[in-house]
Formats: structure tokens, C-alpha cells, sequence
């Protein structure tokens, strides 16, 4: 794997979005778009029956059952999210986490892998979430970390998006 890059921000700032454009950007590379919250939606998809669309997200269920597994078992989504990267890292020329959330897994990422950490801000969050969901140590995480190496601001259009994305791009070649 030549990069790693780690995408982190609250929910609707764009991390998905900025993705596809990195994946588009490198098309003659094999990249991996990794979801690191994949096992965390499977169980709730598993044990609540939710089908995965983003329209009805259950984002207070996903936070709770994903608290009450760090309780049991502190560092088990870090350890499943290495056991993945170690694996596709021999698949892919270039790998983007995206949904990282918390301090603990974006200094775990820099300090194993030397990910290039991106933070992604909007102004204009999602309206969707209520106020317990907005408070939840997922939203506010993020904002504890000081050491991304860039933050991309998402309040303007998808083209626009798109010209900084492909600025960062030259610059980390």
C-alpha cells in the first residue's frame, strides 16, 4: 500500500463524498474505500433489523451498541480495523478509512500506519440528529484531535470539493 488516507468529521460533513473523488482521482491505482464502522453496522443490521440505507439510520443505536462494546472489549473495533488494513494493504495501491470518529483511532492510525488524516468541517451539519446524538463523544471527538495533517472545508459546492480534493492530491504525490 503506497497511502493511507483517513478521513474523520461529524456526521453529513462529506467523508464518503471526498472518497469517491480520491478513488476517481486515482483510477489507474487499485483503491479501497474501507468503512470503518462496517462490523459495528452489521451488528446493528444483525440484531435490529435496520437494511443499511442512510435515510433511516438508527444513529442513537449504532453510538449506544457501540459504547457498550468498547465497555466489554475496549479495543476491539481498533483490532479488527488493523486486522483489515494489515490484510487489504496487500491488495490495494491506496486505502481511504473513512467514518473514524474518535481521538484514540486517528493517533492509532498515524503513529502505526502514517495515515494522511483529513479532517472534514461543514457549517451546515445534518439536521438530523437530535441533541443526544450531536453530544455523543462521536461527534465530539474529532474536534479534540490537533494534529490532522489537513482540514478540507465542505460549505461550498461539489465542485468545489472536488478542486480542493485534487489540490491535496498534487501535494501528497
Amino acid at each position: 500500500m503506497e497511502k493511507l488516507f483517513v478521513l474523520a468529521g461529524k456526521a453529513g460533513t462529506g467523508k464518503d463524498s471526498i472518497a469517491s473523488i480520491i478513488k476517481e482521482k486515482n483510477s489507474l491505482k487499485k483503491v479501497i474505500i474501507y468503512p470503518c464502522t462496517v462490523y459495528l453496522k452489521r451488528y446493528v443490521s444483525q440484531i435490529y433489523g435496520w437494511g443499511g440505507s442512510e435515510e433511516d439510520k438508527p444513529r442513537g443505536i449504532l453510538q449506544n451498541l457501540g459504547r457498550e462494546i468498547k465497555e466489554i472489549y475496549p479495543d476491539y473495533f481498533l483490532k479488527r480495523m488493523d486486522e483489515d488494513i494489515r490484510f487489504l494493504s496487500n491488495y490495494c495501491d491506496i486505502m481511504i478509512i473513512t467514518g473514524i470518529r474518535l481521538y484514540s483511532e486517528l493517533v492509532f492510525l498515524k503513529e502505526k500506519y502514517n495515515g494522511i488524516l483529513i479532517k472534514v468541517e461543514k457549517k451546515e451539519l445534518d439536521k438530523k440528529l437530535n441533541d443526544n446524538e450531536k453530544n455523543d463523544i462521536t461527534e465530539t471527538d474529532v474536534d479534540m484531535f490537533k494534529e490532522y495533517d489537513y482540514i478540507i472545508d465542505n460549505d461550498d459546492n461539489f465542485d468545489e470539493l472536488y478542486k480542493k480534493i485534487s489540490s491535496l492530491l498534487e501535494e501528497v504525490k
